[in-house]
């Protein structure tokens, strides 16, 4: 074998290993980035995305308009992959004809897709660390974020004056229901825990659902791309690196490369 066809072959096997690397660090234990549905639609009963065990409910279900499905004004980040932003979203509202608290919440797959993280009845094994990921825009007021477990723990996000955001968080799972949870506000996508920007919580966060509210009349935040993973590479969906991009276009000439090889030996 001579020494080109050596090291295509090398070459070769190293995109492979690099795709499924990336492959390998992109799967979340559950995700919900809303374009299965229509425009328009009300949350309440919706069930797409994987890892819930149920589908959405809303504080007042009766008033659909007031949480529902809408992409009018799509969420972005800098470096996210298309598919996961840039089109459908959760839209809340308080008021305008409604209640002034609005809230929609699912229920997680505590046994299934989270069946590492059950302590029997919640999300929260002792001695184990679960990251979760969403964008969000706050719009007006104040968007929370609830973990709902043996009670309701309600986060007030950063108000970012109807722009964007990225929020990563890590719950770190401890004894004696002493859990620790890590808020890593706008990131980069090379994500890095030593150099983020952070803020930190004790308290007992086992759960077994999730859900966002505001308060207050008029209020409005828009939530997408919801995900939980084992690692933080697991709930940023990045766009692939161009050194992926370069390996997938070098694996494609090896192919053609052998093929007008085997061509003419024939």
């Amino acid at each position: 074998m001579n020494t080109l066809k050596k090291y295509i072959m090398a070459t070769s096997a190293l995109a492979v290993a690099s795709l499924s690397f990336d492959l390998a660090n992109a799967a979340p234990l559950a995700s919900d980035n809303f374009t299965s549905y229509t425009s328009g639609t009300a949350l309440e009963g919706l069930n797409g995305g994987t890892g819930f065990s149920a589908g959405y409910t809303t504080s007042s279900p009766s008033f659909g308009y007031l949480a529902e499905v809408r992409n009018g004004a799509p969420l972005s980040y800098p470096g996210y992959n298309d598919q996961s932003l840039g089109g459908n979203y959760a839209n809340l509202a308080g008021g305008f004809g409604g209640p002034a608290y609005m809230d929609f919440r699912r229920t997680v797959d505590v046994a299934g897709a989270f069946s590492a993280y059950n302590d029997g009845t919640y999300v929260g094994l002792n001695n184990t660390t679960l990251y979760g990921s969403f964008a969000y825009n706050t719009a007006n007021g104040v968007l929370n974020f609830l973990l709902q477990g043996p009670t309701d723990t309600f986060f007030a996000l950063n108000t970012n004056g109807n722009a964007n955001s990225l929020l990563v968080f890590k719950i770190n799972f401890g004894t004696a229901n002493a859990d620790t949870i890590t808020f890593f506000n706008n990131p980069t996508l090379a994500f890095d825990e030593g150099t983020a920007s952070s803020t930190s919580q004790m308290g007992d966060f086992s759960f077994n659902r999730i859900g966002f509210a505001v308060n207050g009349d008029t209020f409005e935040g828009r939530v997408d791309n919801i995900r939980f993973g084992n690692t933080a590479a697991d709930v940023i969906s990045a766009v692939p690196e161009p050194s992926t991009y370069a390996l997938l276009a070098l694996g494609g000439m090896v192919v053609l490369f052998l093929r007008r090889r085997s061509s003419r030996l024939a």
